[in-house]
């Protein structure tokens, strides 16, 4: 008996529901809560660094006079960071935003102020993984505008744009590849050793760096005699196994998860950017912007809505020696 079929009928309207699902990181730790400087007013902009040198043991014989004099400011020096901008364009055909006006696009009731959201989070994408690079500083040449030097070339320790006393030490930057407790202590202990200081840090970190200091209280193996125990309460039916901050000799630690670290542009996420780290002192590292992402209107010559979004922005590390880094 012949019959009319739903998978093989002529006619049958397609169904598509309003929804359009994006699975991808939304984030952005460093753009986030980085502290934000006053805008620069210069492509260039600089900032001083000092040190006192090491201690002298001076002996001053009693009765003698004032002979010899120290220049108290022939170790200020100058580093600075370039501006640059980021602009991203889109475009929408006359037709197409007719039919998403109308409902005639499953899920967007405009297919231009889509557009305009989209390139908005797409640039403080691009931010985040920009600062979180190895990108360095360069000037502007024919096509190219100028580009921020970004947080992988601050903390480095071979960086000689910078005078020795203000480059990350060399003990400060670690290895996340077989990471031990006793050496993610020995970076902390470094830059505690440039500075002096205890307080607070932040280890914005990729998943890799995250979970080896989450390993750092669980039992290795059955071989293992020392291992840190935590006894917790039942009624939660809850078992906490992260470690969000670590409190050592050498100051306490936040550590936040962050995707977009050690990225080149257009990367994807990969064993470098999930290994690497940056253990920022929050009051040494800000961002300036002259203008936040912003989106503009471009005219319609005929066909069709357009625009774009644009930043312009600076990362400054105001002393690299008081910073970290694991890659």
């Amino acid at each position: 008996m012949a019959q009319a079929l739903a998978y093989s009928t002529v006619g049958n309207r397609e169904d598509i529901t309003d929804l359009i699902s994006r699975v991808e990181p939304e984030n952005f730790p460093l753009y986030s809560s980085l502290a934000k400087s006053k805008a620069p007013t210069n492509p260039y902009q600089e900032w001083q660094v000092d040190s006192t040198g090491e201690p002298v043991f001076e002996s001053t014989p009693d009765g003698s006079d004032v002979t010899e004099f120290e220049n108290e400011a022939e170790n200020r020096e100058r580093i600075g960071n370039r501006v640059q901008i980021m602009r991203k364009a889109w475009s929408v055909g006359h037709l197409q935003e007719t039919f998403s006006q109308s409902g005639g696009v499953a899920g967007v009731p405009s297919e231009a102020a889509r557009s305009k959201t989209l390139c908005v989070l797409k640039m403080k994408k691009a931010i985040e993984a920009l600062i979180g690079s190895d990108q360095d500083i360069a000037t502007a040449t024919g096509g190219q505008g100028d580009k921020i030097r970004a947080l992988g070339k601050f903390i480095d320790a071979t960086n000689t744009d910078f005078p020795a006393f203000a480059r990350t030490p060399s003990a400060s930057i670690g290895t996340t590849s077989g990471l031990t407790e006793a050496t993610f202590n020995a970076v902390l202990q470094s830059r505690y050793l440039a500075t002096g200081d205890r307080k607070k840090t932040i280890l914005y970190a990729g998943t890799t760096l995250k979970q080896a200091v989450t390993n750092f209280v669980r039992a290795e193996s059955a071989s293992v005699g020392n291992t840190y125990r935590v006894q917790q309460m039942a009624e939660s039916k809850t078992v906490t196994l992260s470690v969000n901050t670590y409190d050592s000799d050498w100051g306490m630690v936040d550590v936040i998860p962050d995707v977009f670290l050690g990225r080149t542009s257009a990367g994807a996420i990969d064993t470098t950017s999930k290994s690497r780290g940056y253990l920022i002192d929050p009051d040494m590292v800000t961002i300036g912007f002259i203008e936040n992402p912003t989106t503009f209107p471009l005219p319609d010559y005929g066909g069709g809505p357009r625009g774009y979004v644009r930043t312009i922005f600076t990362l400054a590390v105001k002393n690299p020696s008081a910073m970290a880094k694991f890659a």
